[in-house]
Protein backbone atom coordinates (compact mmCIF):
# COMPACT_ATOMS: atom_id res chain seq x y z
CA UNK A 1 0.00 0.00 0.00
CA UNK A 2 2.87 2.22 1.06
CA UNK A 3 4.62 1.80 -2.38
CA UNK A 4 1.80 2.46 -4.05
CA UNK A 5 0.92 5.95 -2.63
CA UNK A 6 4.58 6.49 -3.30
CA UNK A 7 4.31 5.89 -6.84
CA UNK A 8 0.52 8.06 -6.85
CA UNK A 9 2.57 10.97 -5.54
CA UNK A 10 5.36 10.69 -7.94
CA UNK A 11 2.56 10.42 -10.64
CA UNK A 12 0.61 13.50 -9.61
CA UNK A 13 4.00 16.04 -8.97
CA UNK A 14 4.90 15.44 -12.61
CA UNK A 15 2.27 15.92 -13.65
CA UNK A 16 1.35 19.18 -11.80
CA UNK A 17 4.76 20.24 -13.14
CA UNK A 18 3.53 19.45 -16.48
CA UNK A 19 0.77 21.17 -16.35
CA UNK A 20 2.27 24.21 -14.72
CA UNK A 21 4.28 24.47 -17.94
CA UNK A 22 1.50 24.86 -20.40
CA UNK A 23 -0.27 27.06 -18.14
CA UNK A 24 2.97 29.33 -17.08
CA UNK A 25 3.88 32.77 -18.97
CA UNK A 26 5.90 33.04 -21.81
CA UNK A 27 7.90 35.64 -23.25
CA UNK A 28 8.29 35.73 -26.97
CA UNK A 29 10.35 36.88 -29.59
CA UNK A 30 9.27 40.04 -31.85
CA UNK A 31 10.13 40.94 -34.99
CA UNK A 32 8.97 44.89 -35.89
CA UNK A 33 9.31 46.55 -39.09
CA UNK A 34 8.61 50.18 -40.05
CA UNK A 35 8.61 51.84 -43.76
CA UNK A 36 9.13 55.61 -44.13
CA UNK A 37 7.34 57.70 -46.57
CA UNK A 38 10.83 58.23 -47.91
CA UNK A 39 11.90 55.11 -48.31
CA UNK A 40 14.03 54.47 -45.81
CA UNK A 41 12.82 51.49 -43.17
CA UNK A 42 13.77 49.94 -39.74
CA UNK A 43 13.18 46.53 -38.98
CA UNK A 44 14.81 44.51 -35.92
CA UNK A 45 13.64 42.20 -33.22
CA UNK A 46 12.83 42.60 -29.44
CA UNK A 47 11.72 40.10 -26.57
CA UNK A 48 8.68 40.67 -23.97
CA UNK A 49 5.87 39.22 -22.83
CA UNK A 50 2.46 40.27 -24.26
CA UNK A 51 -0.43 41.99 -23.09
CA UNK A 52 -3.29 42.50 -24.89
CA UNK A 53 -2.35 44.58 -27.26
CA UNK A 54 1.03 45.41 -25.77
CA UNK A 55 4.28 43.55 -25.15
CA UNK A 56 5.87 44.71 -21.87
CA UNK A 57 9.46 44.06 -19.98
CA UNK A 58 10.76 45.05 -23.65
CA UNK A 59 14.14 43.65 -23.83
CA UNK A 60 17.22 42.57 -26.54
CA UNK A 61 16.27 45.03 -28.86
CA UNK A 62 17.83 44.55 -32.39
CA UNK A 63 17.47 47.74 -35.16
CA UNK A 64 18.53 47.40 -38.90
CA UNK A 65 18.41 50.51 -41.29
CA UNK A 66 17.62 50.05 -44.64
CA UNK A 67 19.75 46.95 -45.22
CA UNK A 68 22.66 47.71 -42.18
CA UNK A 69 22.04 45.59 -39.32
CA UNK A 70 23.70 47.65 -36.22
CA UNK A 71 25.34 45.35 -34.03
CA UNK A 72 25.30 46.81 -30.64
CA UNK A 73 23.12 47.43 -27.28
CA UNK A 74 20.18 49.42 -28.02
CA UNK A 75 18.11 50.64 -24.51
CA UNK A 76 14.57 51.05 -24.73
CA UNK A 77 12.51 53.58 -23.35
CA UNK A 78 8.80 55.00 -22.75
CA UNK A 79 7.31 58.24 -23.16
CA UNK A 80 5.10 57.99 -20.22
CA UNK A 81 2.69 61.73 -19.15
CA UNK A 82 5.24 63.63 -21.53
CA UNK A 83 8.59 62.38 -20.40
CA UNK A 84 11.04 59.72 -21.07
CA UNK A 85 10.81 57.50 -18.28
CA UNK A 86 10.16 53.56 -17.52
CA UNK A 87 9.58 50.89 -20.13
CA UNK A 88 9.13 51.36 -24.00
CA UNK A 89 5.46 51.23 -24.82
CA UNK A 90 5.42 49.24 -27.54
CA UNK A 91 1.94 47.71 -29.43
CA UNK A 92 0.68 45.95 -32.16
CA UNK A 93 -1.02 49.33 -32.96
CA UNK A 94 1.09 51.50 -34.52
CA UNK A 95 -1.32 54.57 -32.57
CA UNK A 96 -0.78 53.01 -29.02
CA UNK A 97 2.95 53.40 -29.31
CA UNK A 98 5.69 55.22 -27.45
CA UNK A 99 9.19 54.18 -27.28
CA UNK A 100 12.67 54.98 -28.22
CA UNK A 101 15.44 52.85 -29.21
CA UNK A 102 18.90 54.19 -28.89
CA UNK A 103 22.32 53.59 -28.43
CA UNK A 104 22.46 55.43 -25.74
CA UNK A 105 20.74 55.12 -21.45
CA UNK A 106 18.31 58.04 -22.73
CA UNK A 107 17.41 60.40 -20.88
CA UNK A 108 20.43 60.41 -18.59
CA UNK A 109 22.63 60.34 -21.38
CA UNK A 110 21.83 62.41 -24.66
CA UNK A 111 25.04 61.55 -27.31
CA UNK A 112 23.49 59.06 -29.50
CA UNK A 113 24.61 57.94 -32.34
CA UNK A 114 21.27 56.33 -33.69
CA UNK A 115 17.62 56.41 -32.49
CA UNK A 116 14.25 54.74 -33.42
CA UNK A 117 11.23 56.31 -32.16
CA UNK A 118 7.51 56.42 -32.35
CA UNK A 119 5.53 59.16 -30.24
CA UNK A 120 1.61 59.12 -29.79
CA UNK A 121 1.10 61.53 -26.97
CA UNK A 122 -0.87 64.76 -26.99
CA UNK A 123 -0.89 66.48 -30.86
CA UNK A 124 2.89 64.53 -31.23
CA UNK A 125 2.48 61.51 -33.59
CA UNK A 126 5.34 60.69 -35.67
CA UNK A 127 7.69 58.21 -36.20
CA UNK A 128 11.63 58.98 -36.54
CA UNK A 129 15.08 57.34 -37.57
CA UNK A 130 18.23 58.82 -36.89
CA UNK A 131 21.77 57.74 -37.58
CA UNK A 132 24.81 59.22 -37.45
CA UNK A 133 27.19 57.34 -40.08
CA UNK A 134 26.37 56.38 -42.44
CA UNK A 135 23.80 59.21 -42.58
CA UNK A 136 20.35 58.44 -42.30
CA UNK A 137 17.03 60.51 -41.26
CA UNK A 138 13.81 60.07 -41.89
CA UNK A 139 10.43 61.53 -39.77
CA UNK A 140 6.54 60.37 -40.71
CA UNK A 141 4.32 63.02 -39.45
CA UNK A 142 2.08 61.64 -38.53
CA UNK A 143 2.63 58.22 -38.25
CA UNK A 144 1.54 55.51 -41.31
CA UNK A 145 -0.12 53.00 -38.87
CA UNK A 146 0.21 50.81 -42.11
CA UNK A 147 3.89 50.85 -42.27
CA UNK A 148 4.61 49.40 -38.85
CA UNK A 149 4.28 45.52 -37.89
CA UNK A 150 5.10 43.70 -34.89
CA UNK A 151 4.78 40.10 -35.29
CA UNK A 152 5.99 36.99 -32.31
CA UNK A 153 7.84 34.86 -34.17
CA UNK A 154 8.67 32.52 -30.89
CA UNK A 155 7.33 31.65 -28.01
CA UNK A 156 10.30 31.11 -25.15
CA UNK A 157 9.45 29.57 -21.77
CA UNK A 158 10.28 31.75 -18.90
CA UNK A 159 13.63 30.35 -16.49
CA UNK A 160 10.53 29.06 -13.91
CA UNK A 161 8.23 27.21 -16.65
CA UNK A 162 11.82 25.45 -17.48
CA UNK A 163 12.42 24.50 -13.78
CA UNK A 164 9.49 23.45 -13.43
CA UNK A 165 9.70 21.09 -16.32
CA UNK A 166 12.63 20.05 -15.60
CA UNK A 167 11.08 18.73 -11.37
CA UNK A 168 8.43 17.05 -14.06
CA UNK A 169 10.88 15.40 -16.07
CA UNK A 170 13.04 13.94 -13.15
CA UNK A 171 9.55 13.18 -11.24
CA UNK A 172 8.49 10.96 -14.56
CA UNK A 173 12.02 9.04 -14.51
CA UNK A 174 11.83 8.51 -10.40
CA UNK A 175 8.20 6.83 -11.11
CA UNK A 176 9.54 4.32 -13.70
CA UNK A 177 12.53 3.48 -11.84
CA UNK A 178 10.22 2.62 -8.69
CA UNK A 179 7.95 0.79 -11.20
CA UNK A 180 11.03 -1.21 -12.87
CA UNK A 181 12.01 -2.10 -9.38
CA UNK A 182 8.64 -2.73 -7.98
CA UNK A 183 7.99 -5.26 -11.14
CA UNK A 184 11.57 -6.66 -10.93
Amino acid sequence: MRNLLKQAGSKIIASTAILGLSLSAHAGLFEYSYSFGNGNSVSGTLTGDVNGAYVQNVEAVTLTINTQELNQTFYDVGLTNGSWSGDAIVSFDASLNNFLFSDVNYPSQTNYSVFFQMINYGSTHNAKIYNKNPSVYSSDRPINASAWSLTEVASVPEPASLILFGLGLIGVAASRRKNMKISN
